[in-house]
């Protein structure tokens, strides 16, 4: 008889849990660690609200030198005749619903004055001392003569209240433990997968980094390659973890990943100044008989080669900036749009929550930094630095950036059109020879239903779409046979996906990426530009 003398077993909890576990009940032990799990995420939100009550504490400021502050001031003054001196103080003053900029009627003299103490000093007016006084006011005076703002700006206050991120409250949410338990696990993977990719994890005081050299490394370039040393600076966010799809692919022999852990959802690193920085990195790169190296910084990672452009410029032979957030760092809108203005779209509510309001990001940005230390003016960018932006950036000033970075003829500038902050490292895949002859035949199919459930729907008098809609407009409206609009949009889509080539070949030559450097090879499987390069297989 079919299934005879065959002993169904019923599962067990000792046949769930068959490891070890001296003889007590497994489920006991899945409580117990439980609750220990759960002290632990008690004790960790104790040390969290605690920890950001003493973080709350105004941490004595940096000491800017008068030729700092007046060369900065110079370049703000030389650079306002492309946007203007008022549009570099505007986004400092926000209404109290932080919805809208206030217009210089709303703004009183004493309040910029205000504003000039915090921007060169980080102080409130009444801590300067006299000399500092001196300076504000000759500043004051030199800002409002020049650009006629004292005709605009009211006597005295108005009640305006600047914005001064290193004086304000840190604003901050709480994340459990468990988050940043896998965060930790997050690095632990990308630091396997960098060590099977021949990196070796180092220290330097209090800089940590990945490496890989020549004499270490045989990949697909020779050793006499003539590329030089290149050096790459992450953003705000998981670290190197994100950038894991273009740092696999790079097959330069000499690179240098430099960690920021205080700005990688790390709540317990220490955060250094951006002078110990700069000094740590130049004395890596000594150590390693390096003297001159290409950086490659995105977003916050732009700062990290901006430190490097004042403490040791002759370092670096040529900057790759993206998405950079140092170049007219003058200007309020990145502190303004990622801190304290509402977010306008799901992705900038996305980025103040779980960006700008972690912990340590928070901390770093809000007690930390400093914008005269990590301003760039593009001008001060090396011969043959590119500076790649995103059209539908909402955080960056993409066009005062681009304006000014384009009349430079030894710099190389790219605007991405239709993507938003750092959307390049998710950016799905589309091939539009598929999506759009699929939109067609949806718009079409929906058209129809409506037709069949309402038959009434035919007598209507317009169609209108966009895009691939336009054409299902037409076909829908009889103007095109089914076959003709479909034949159609294959067309448009094959024209659009060689447009798409022609943009990121575009962009291998803004880079000056040869046929077979590592940056090209890199790119060629990047997230946004998954599309095949030109000659490519």
């Amino acid at each position: 008889m079919p299934g005879a003398g065959v002993e169904f077993l019923q599962p067990s909890a000792e046949g769930l849990f068959p490891t070890a576990t001296f003889g007590l009940d497994p489920w006991l032990v899945c409580a117990a660690t439980g609750i220990v799990w759960l002290l632990c995420e008690l004790l960790f939100y104790i040390w969290y609200r605690r920890a950001l009550q003493e973080a709350q504490a105004i941490k004595p400021p940096p000491v800017v030198s008068e030729k700092d502050r007046n060369f900065v001031v110079d370049k703000m003054v030389a650079h306002a005749e492309e946007y203007g001196m008022w549009r570099q103080v505007q986004g400092w003053f926000l209404t109290e619903d932080r919805d809208r900029l206030l217009s210089p009627h709303e703004v009183g003299r004493d309040e910029l004055s205000e504003m000039i103490a915090w921007a060169f000093f980080y102080k409130k007016l009444e801590d300067l001392n006299a000399d500092e006084v001196a300076w504000t006011e000759f500043t004051h005076e030199k800002i409002s003569s020049e650009f006629r703002m004292d005709e605009s700006l009211r006597p005295g206050r108005t009640g305006a209240v600047p914005i001064r991120h290193t004086l304000d409250e840190i604003h901050a949410l709480h994340r459990p433990l468990l988050f940043y338990a896998v965060i930790r696990s997050l690095d632990f993977l990308h630091g396997c997968l960098l060590m099977a990719r021949g990196f070796q994890r180092a220290h330097h005081q209090g800089l940590r980094y990945w490496y890989r050299l020549r004499s270490g490394f045989k990949g697909i370039h020779c050793l006499e390659s003539p590329e030089q040393p290149l050096i790459f600076f992450h953003g705000i966010g998981l670290g190197l973890t994100l950038y894991m799809p273009l740092l696999l692919r790079l097959g330069s022999p000499d690179q240098f990943l430099f960690e920021l852990p205080w700005i990688s959802m790390n709540p317990f690193a220490a955060i250094p100044s951006s002078g110990d920085y700069a000094r740590w990195v130049v004395e890596v790169l000594e150590q390693h008989s390096l003297t001159s190296c290409v950086a490659l910084g995105h977003s916050f990672g732009s700062l990290p080669v901006a430190w490097l452009l004042r403490y040791k410029p002759a370092i670096l032979s040529r900057c790759v900036m993206v998405d950079p957030v140092c170049i007219l760092l003058n200007l309020p809108d990145v502190c303004v749009n990622f801190l304290y203005k509402r977010p306008r779209s799901l992705m900038g509510a996305l980025l103040r929550v779980f960006g700008a309001r972690e912990f340590g990001i928070a901390r770093t940005l809000m007690r930390h930094f400093f914008w005269t230390d990590s301003v760039v003016f593009p001008e001060m960018l090396p011969e043959g630095s590119s500076v790649i932006l995103m059209g539908k950036d909402k955080l960056l000033p993409v066009k005062d950036i681009y304006t000014t970075a384009a009349k430079l003829p030894q710099l190389k500038t790219l605007v991405l059109d239709g993507l938003d902050h750092g959307h390049f490292l998710v950016w799905p895949r589309e091939d539009p020879t598929r999506s759009h002859p699929a939109l067609f035949v949806a718009g079409l199919a929906a058209h129809r239903k409506l037709l069949d459930q309402k038959p009434a729907a035919i007598n209507f008098q317009t169609t209108a779409g966009f895009s691939v809609g336009a054409i299902t407009a037409l076909a829908a409206a009889g103007v095109l046979s089914f076959s003709d609009g479909l034949s159609l949009v294959l067309e448009r889509a094959k024209a659009i996906q060689e447009a798409a080539k022609l943009q990121v070949q575009a962009l291998r030559v803004e880079l000056s990426i040869g046929e077979d450097t590592a940056l090209r090879n890199a790119l060629r499987t990047w997230p946004i530009w998954l599309i095949s390069w030109p000659g490519s297989k």
